[in-house]
């Protein structure tokens, strides 16, 4: 989804994540509708959203934070050093480098949201809403990142991102859609679209 500050983005990805209540329409995934989405339906449903301001608890280690999502009771049922063993061979085989034992007020404040993403990833959802959740990574977070996504989406996984960067969209986009003033307005596969065109449509 592209569009201005203000054109109903983060609105809809609310909605679909369960955060938001919306008064008309309805949601359709996996060939069930819903009137409306609780965070619990959402969550069922392999739904995930990642903000652009992350949501993360600076005194957890990065591997409590990979697991946060997770229910108490499935965490309880296995021993931590199992856990660790398990996450260190997923960061490894998605080569992927992040020091599970340091807590992340050691790490850059730039580092919070890729932990945030990669911790929704290891949980491999069905669909990941990226909520300008990419815009402050580093660029040494960022490739290694996209490596990532594209191998889950190649296994099935959905990414809905929502970005003000129209060129960055039109190279790593399936589909575009843009939005202003919480209307779609058009969506379309991103080839032939004329770039000064989706400006005035986004602006």
């Amino acid at each position: 989804l592209i569009g201005n500050p203000n054109s109903g983005k983060t609105a809809m990805a609310e909605i679909l994540s369960g955060a938001l209540a919306f008064s008309s329409g309805h949601v359709r995934l996996a060939g069930r509708e819903y009137r409306q989405v609780s965070l619990k339906q959402a969550r069922q449903n392999g739904v995930c959203l990642v903000s652009d301001i992350p949501k993360v608890f600076p005194q957890l280690t990065v591997a409590e934070s990979l697991l946060s999502g997770e229910s108490v009771w499935r965490r309880a049922l296995r021993p931590w050093r199992r856990q660790l063993r398990e996450m260190r061979e997923w960061l490894a085989r998605e080569e992927l480098d992040l020091p599970l034992t340091r807590t992340l007020d050691s790490l850059p404040e730039e580092d919070w949201t890729f932990v945030e993403i990669v911790g929704r990833l290891y949980r491999e959802p069905r669909v990941l809403i990226l909520d300008e959740a990419l815009e402050g990574l580093t660029q040494s977070r960022r490739k290694p990142l996209m490596r990532l996504l594209r191998r889950q989406m190649a296994a099935g996984l959905s990414v809905l991102w929502n970005t003000h960067k129209i060129e960055e969209a039109m190279l790593v986009a399936d589909r575009l859609s843009v939005v202003r003033d919480g209307t779609i307005l058009l969506s379309s596969r991103p080839e032939g679209l004329d770039h000064l065109n989706l400006i005035r449509l986004c602006y």
